[in-house]
C-alpha cells in the first residue's frame, strides 16, 4: 500500500495605485492512494486520487473615502478518480485481465462584485451579486473484461449543470454596547430547466457585557444545490458530490448558536464558549446495500434516499494564551451529528458518518532562539460511525448475504496524532522574506484507521479450499511522515 500527496501555492499582490490592488491566487493539490494485492490465482491493484485546482482573481479599489467596491473571478475544479486492474489465472495458465476507470469530478466558474459604504463610525452597508456555473460528472465508468448485469453497456457518462445567481444585502451597526449585523440573500438555481428560489436572512446580535467580556446569538437559513454521498460500510471511505436535480431539491439548513467571550486584560488570555443547533431538510444519502461502486449496474440516482432530515449540535470551547517565549491555544468540541430517512434504519434516527462525539487539539509554540520556533499540535476525534453486518447467511442459491442490525451500528477506532515543526522566519541575501520548515507529521507513528476490511483466510483441506476465519481489520493511510518546505516571498 503507498500513499502520497502534493500541494502548489502560489500567490501575487500588486499594488496598482494608491486605492487600487490586484490580488492573484493559483492552488493545485492531490491524494493519490494505491493498494495492492496478489495470490497464486489472481492479481489485483487498486488506485484512488483526488484533487482540488483554484485559481482566483480579485480586484480591489476606494472609489472614494467611504465607498469600496471588490471584484473576483474564481475557478475551482474537483476530482476523484478510481481505477482497478486485475488478473486472473484460469485453466491452463490462461491469465484474463480486467480493469475499471470510474470517476466524478465538478467544475466551477464564480464571479462575484460586491460594493461596501462606510455610512458613519458604527455602521457600514454592504451589497453585492454573483453567478456560478457548475457542471457535474457523477458517475463516469469505463469497464473492460468485466461481466455486467441487464446488458448494461461498458461505459457510462452523464453531465448535469447548475447556474446559481444571487444577491446579498448587510448591514453592519454598532450603536453603543451593541454590535448587530443583519443581511439578506435571495439565492436562485436553474436546475433541469426548473427555477429554486430562496431567501435566505441572517442575524448576528453582540453584546459587550464589559472592558473585558461579551456575547452574541445569531441565526442563519441557508440552501445548497450538492448532494454529497458517503459509503457507510467496510472498504475505502468514498465520498462523492453530487448534484441537486429536480427529484432532489437543494438542501436546506437553518442554524441557531450562541457564545461568551472573555478577554481579561490583566493577564495574556482569551476564553470563548458557544453552542449551536442546525436542524437540516432535503438530505440524500445511499440506500441500505448501496455504494459509490454500485453504480456500475444502476444510474447515481436511483442509488439514493431522498427527503432526509438530520440535526447537528454541540458545544465549543477554545482557550489561546501567552506566557513569555511560549504560546498556544486550546480547542475542544462535544457534538452530534444525526440523520432520519424514512426507508433507512426504520425511520430511526441514526448517527451521521461524520459525527465525532469529541474532538480536542492543542497546539504549543515556543520562540527557542534567533528566528528559531518550535511548534507542535496534538489533535484527537472520536472514531466515525461504519455500518457493518453483524451476520453472514446464505439464499436458495448460495450466494451469501450480509445482515445488518442498524444504519452506522459501530465505531472506528479514535484518532489521534501528534505534529512536531521547526520554522525559522529570515530575510535571504536577496533580501525577501524567506520561511524554512521542517518536522514530523504523526510524530509517534500513529496507525490510524482510514478504512476497515473484512479479512478472509483460507486453507487447503484435503485438495479443497476451506475458509477458515474472518475478521475486520483496520487499514491506514501512512504512519509518521517527515516534511520541509521553503517559501519565498516576492514583493
Amino acid at each position: 500500500m503507498n500513499y502520497w500527496l502534493y500541494d502548489l501555492n502560489m500567490k501575487y499582490n500588486l499594488k496598482l495605485s494608491k486605492n487600487r490592488k490586484l490580488f492573484l491566487s493559483l492552488y493545485q493539490g492531490r491524494d493519490v492512494f494505491t493498494n495492492r494485492s496478489s495470490s497464486t490465482s489472481e492479481k489485483e491493484n487498486i488506485k484512488l486520487n483526488w484533487g482540488n485546482t483554484t485559481a482566483s482573481l480579485r480586484y480591489f479599489s476606494v472609489i472614494k473615502p467611504g465607498l469600496f467596491a471588490e471584484s473576483q473571478l474564481t475557478f475551482n475544479k474537483y476530482g476523484f478518480n478510481y481505477f482497478i486492474d486485475a488478473e486472473a489465472k484460469g485453466d491452463q495458465f490462461q491469465i484474463t485481465k480486467s480493469s475499471l476507470r470510474a470517476k466524478s469530478t465538478i467544475a466551477e466558474l464564480a464571479a462575484r462584485q460586491k460594493i461596501e459604504i462606510v455610512a458613519g463610525a458604527n455602521h457600514t452597508l454592504v451589497s453585492g451579486v454573483e453567478f456560478i456555473f457548475q457542471k457535474f460528472m457523477p458517475d463516469y465508468f469505463k469497464l473492460k473484461g468485466m461481466a455486467t448485469v441487464h446488458d448494461f453497456p461498458d461505459t457510462r457518462k452523464s453531465f448535469h449543470t447548475i447556474i446559481n445567481v444571487a444577491g446579498f444585502i448587510e448591514d453592519r451597526f454598532k450603536p453603543g454596547p451593541f454590535n448587530l449585523e443583519t443581511g439578506l440573500r435571495l439565492n436562485s438555481f436553474l436546475i433541469e430547466n426548473t427555477s429554486f428560489v430562496y431567501a435566505e436572512p441572517r442575524l448576528n446580535l453582540g453584546y459587550k457585557l464589559s472592558k473585558t467580556s461579551s456575547f452574541h446569538l445569531a441565526w442563519s437559513i441557508m440552501h445548497q444545490a450538492l448532494h454529497l454521498l458517503s459509503n457507510t460500510g467496510q472498504g475505502l471511505p468514498i465520498d462523492i458530490w453530487a448534484p441537486a436535480t429536480k427529484q432532489l431539491p437543494p438542501q436546506n439548513a437553518q442554524q441557531y448558536s450562541a457564545g461568551f467571550n472573555f478577554d481579561p486584560t490583566i493577564i495574556n488570555l482569551n476564553f470563548s464558549l458557544g453552542m449551536y443547533y442546525k436542524h437540516l431538510e432535503n438530505l440524500t444519502e445511499y440506500k441500505s446495500g448501496f455504494g459509490y461502486v454500485s453504480n456500475l449496474t444502476l444510474p447515481w440516482q436511483l442509488l439514493v434516499e431522498k427527503d432526509g432530515k438530520g440535526s447537528a449540535y454541540g458545544v465549543e470551547m477554545l482557550v489561546k494564551g501567552k506566557i513569555g517565549k511560549m504560546e498556544g491555544w486550546l480547542e475542544y468540541t462535544l457534538a452530534w451529528n444525526n440523520r432520519k430517512f424514512e426507508n433507512i434504519n426504520n425511520n430511526d434516527w441514526y448517527y451521521a458518518k461524520y459525527d465525532r462525539r469529541h474532538d480536542l487539539g492543542i497546539n504549543l509554540s515556543y520562540s527557542a532562539w534567533r528566528e528559531w520556533k518550535l511548534n507542535s499540535t496534538f489533535v484527537f476525534t472520536s472514531g466515525q460511525p461504519a455500518t457493518l453486518p453483524i451476520a453472514y447467511g446464505e439464499d436458495i442459491n448460495g450466494n451469501e448475504i450480509p445482515f445488518y442490525n442498524k444504519r452506522n451500528n459501530l465505531r472506528m477506532p479514535a484518532y489521534h496524532r501528534l505534529d512536531i515543526a521547526f520554522t525559522r522566519e529570515f530575510v535571504s541575501r536577496k533580501g525577501r522574506n524567506s520561511i524554512l520548515s521542517f518536522g514530523a507529521y504523526n510524530a509517534y507513528h500513529r496507525i490510524n484507521p482510514f478504512y476497515i476490511m473484512l479479512i478472509e483466510r483460507e486453507v487447503e483441506e484435503n485438495g479443497q479450499v476451506v475458509l477458515q476465519n474472518r475478521k475486520y481489520e483496520a487499514g491506514t493511510l501512512f504512519g509518521i511522515m517527515p516534511f520541509i518546505s521553503y517559501t519565498v516571498k516576492f514583493e
